[in-house]
């Protein structure tokens, strides 16, 4: 796997977007922005999907 399609956790993926919070990631997988992996009761990003996210600024 390359860098870039690493899995993050919600911490993670919280902290990678500077204080964004739980909300904001539930409000842009609702919006179609992110679509989290799931495994078990553990939700997954990819980094690259978060990246892209920081990029495109979306809010």
């Amino acid at each position: 796997k390359s860098k870039e399609d690493a899995l993050l956790t919600v911490e993670e993926a919280m902290a990678l977007l500077k204080g964004k919070n739980r909300a904001t990631l539930w409000r842009w997988e609702k919006r179609g922005y992110l679509a989290p992996m799931r495994s078990g009761k553990r939700c997954l990003y990819r980094k690259s999907d978060i990246e892209h996210l920081l990029t495109n600024s979306t809010n």
